[in-house]
């Protein structure tokens, strides 16, 4: 009986230690849907107890190895980073798919004759005066017959400065991932969207690469985001 204790308390010990390094399995990160941060809204950017957003807020200081071991003071400063930077880079998105809808209702609409007052209607909800202003000499082609306006119908940027074409969210071959810069000043709201064009060569047309510069102002807490100028820089 005595022999059999021990036999069993020896080998009890023995597992112990064979099995003393073996950490437990971690979570998996893509065990949490949509784990990225363009997913992440307002919500639960706002909440430290988020699952999704403390798995975030891991990967991010792990990923990072320039950033200090998450404090809760720390934590505490990503979280509010996350709301002006992160957030705001799933609504820019929003408000630029937007801002491209209101245009293709000109630049790939059922008619292709517009009035000026037309076109300022179709525009004004997501563009300043001056911006549409822009838009109307520079992007349109007005025809004296029937005193109207018409899109130049191309892609080229020379022709159509003012015309968004940031559709892709993602680094292709023609595009790098957009930037957004968010700024707050006397009580207005800024967003500063950039996406470099890569080089570009074919029988059609070519460029050396260039950036999409489409500024937006919000004037106020209760009015909506406007764009009201757009560059295209070759260099930063």
């Amino acid at each position: 009986m005595k022999r059999n204790f021990l036999y069993l308390l020896m080998m009890t010990t023995i597992l112990s230690v064979i099995f003393s390094g073996v950490k437990p399995q971690e979570t998996k990160a893509e065990t949490i849907p949509n784990l990225d941060s363009e997913n992440l809204t307002k919500e639960e950017t706002t909440s430290e107890s988020n699952p999704r957003l403390v798995t975030y807020l891991n990967k991010m200081f792990s990923d990072n190895k320039e950033l200090i071991k998450p404090s809760s003071i720390n934590r505490h400063s990503h979280i509010r980073k996350l709301e002006k930077n992160i957030y705001k880079l799933s609504e820019a998105k929003k408000i630029v798919d937007g801002l491209i809808e209101m245009q293709d209702k000109i630049r790939l609409g059922e008619t292709y004759y517009f009035t000026k007052a037309e076109i300022i209607k179709i525009l004004s909800p997501g563009f300043t005066p001056e911006y549409i202003d822009k838009y109307i000499k520079e992007d349109m082609m007005f025809l004296e017959d029937n005193n109207k306006y018409i899109f130049k119908g191309t892609d080229v940027i020379t022709a159509n400065p003012n015309t968004i074409f940031i559709d892709s969210w993602e680094e292709n071959q023609y595009v790098k991932k957009p930037t957004v810069t968010y700024s707050k000043k006397d009580g207005k709201e800024y967003l500063l969207i950039s996406q470099y064009s890569k080089p570009y060569e074919s029988v059609v047309s070519s460029h050396n690469g260039f950036y999409s510069d489409l500024y937006l102002i919000k004037e106020n807490s209760t009015s909506d985001w406007k764009a009201y100028d757009m560059k295209h820089p070759k260099t930063k």
